[in-house]
């Protein structure tokens, strides 16, 4: 059973790791959090690649810094907060018309930027 759960978090630590790589590509998929997805299950299934990953020029300063001290940079802070901006104006100027869905979406968005805002940023 442990060898198949670690060939599942394995499976999955691929899967993140290739959804934040396109992220570096494509404007709206942020990349760190499917690289912080993918070093966790990594750390459960491949000591190996959560080294790689924490030592990749790119991708392991973020994640050592998420790791070590809980923080997010301010650029990053800047970009994600953009990125939500722009999907509530979407939300609620443009698409939705359903105003629960519209309040949902701005109490969802808005525990998400608190939180976002709280982390220090980095070291």
């Amino acid at each position: 059973m442990k060898a198949i759960l670690r060939h599942l978090y394995l499976c999955f630590g691929m899967l993140f790791l290739g959804i934040g790589i396109i992220g570096i590509f494509v404007p709206l998929l942020p990349t760190t959090p499917f690289a912080l997805l993918a070093v966790f299950f990594f750390s459960r299934s491949s000591k190996r690649f959560e080294k790689w990953i924490e030592s990749h020029p790119l991708l392991g300063p973020p994640i050592k810094n998420w790791r070590i001290y809980g923080a997010i940079s301010i650029r990053a802070k800047l970009l994600a907060s953009l990125l939500i901006l722009a999907s509530l104006v979407y939300v609620i100027g443009f698409k939705i018309e359903n105003a629960s869905f519209q309040l949902l979406t701005l109490i969802s968005l808005s525990v998400v930027l608190i939180f976002l805002w709280t982390r220090p940023s980095g070291h």
